[in-house]
């Protein structure tokens, strides 16, 4: 049996007050930042990332969470809200980062669906694109 999971990553992007931008490239002074890019497991923090895939807790469908296209762009959307990219794709991003107001942190976040068929993956990605537009 095949297990349906999604895993998420995140890039967040910290301001440092350096002169160097996430790429490394010189900036105005004091508009410096730096990137952290891991794997993310939203129901501890969505602002904490890990190195290894396996530190990290994924969406996991069981056999009565209902229709699997519907459980997962309805899992998708509640972790990341709209959602752009491919049905195929192996990641789905976020349209819209988000920013920590107090720490000024802005994090950009990925979904990324294991073990599900293609056409489990288009019809899941159908219903998160209607949910945009709707």
């Amino acid at each position: 049996m095949v297990t349906r999971q999604v895993f998420y990553t995140a890039d967040l992007i910290t301001p440092d007050g350096s002169d160097t931008d996430v790429y490394g490239d010189s900036c105005e002074v004091g508009h410096g930042a730096t990137l952290t890019s891991g794997w993310v497991s939203p129901d501890w923090s969505r602002w904490d990332v890990y190195e290894n895939k396996e530190d990290v807790k994924p969406d996991v469908y069981a056999n009565d969470d209902g229709d699997v296209a519907e459980w997962l762009a309805r899992v998708i959307n509640d972790r990341l809200g709209a959602v752009e990219g491919h049905a195929l794709d192996t990641s789905w991003y976020a349209v819209d980062a988000d920013e920590n107001y107090t720490t000024g942190v802005n994090r950009h976040m990925a979904a990324h669906p294991e073990g599900f068929t293609n056409a489990e993956l288009y019809h899941a990605f159908n219903i998160t694109q209607r949910k945009v537009t709707a």
